[in-house]
This record gives structure tokens, C-alpha cells and sequence, in this order.
């Protein structure tokens, strides 16, 4: 059986509620945050990491990571979006 971990790509405004939900509700034991910008995911992943202590669903890990962390996933949520320049 796979791994239970959530993998979000996208880590703007959407993905980042949809992560504090998830954690809040403990959906998942590991969290996985991947963005176009490296250090958004990493700030993330280190913010919500902070917010552990006061949780009543402790996770094992949430970190930055990239498309190899998608192994083994039985399901799949992009909550990316890319924009386009206005002309």
C-alpha cells in the first residue's frame, strides 16, 4: 500500500489553505510542498512545522520537496496556477 502523504504543488494562497486545512484536520501523517520558487515552499514548510506544538493532530514531517516525492501517490491535487502578462 502506498504511503498516506500529501504532495501540493503550489504553494500561493490556495495551496496554502488547503494545506493548513489538511494539517488541522490531520488528513495525513507527511506533507510534502513543492513551488515554482523554491524558497515559498521552504518558508511554508517551516512555518507550519512551527505550528505543531498547539496542534491536536500531530504530523511526523512536512517538507519542501520536488516531483520524486510524487512515488507512490494514490492520488494527485494541483493547486497551481499560472498566470499570463496582460497585453
Amino acid at each position: 500500500m502506498a504511503k498516506r502523504k500529501i504532495v501540493l504543488v503550489g504553494c500561493g494562497a490556495v495551496g496554502s489553505s488547503f494545506i493548513y486545512s489538511a494539517i488541522n484536520q490531520g488528513l495525513v501523517q507527511e506533507y510534502v510542498l513543492i513551488d515554482a520558487f523554491e524558497g515559498i515552499a521552504e518558508g511554508n514548510a517551516i512555518d507550519f512545522a512551527d505550528c505543531q506544538s498547539a496542534l491536536d493532530h500531530p504530523f511526523i514531517s512536512i517538507k519542501a520537496g520536488n516531483y520524486s516525492d510524487c512515488k507512490e501517490l494514490l492520488a494527485t491535487c494541483y493547486l497551481a496556477l499560472f498566470t499570463r502578462p496582460l497585453i
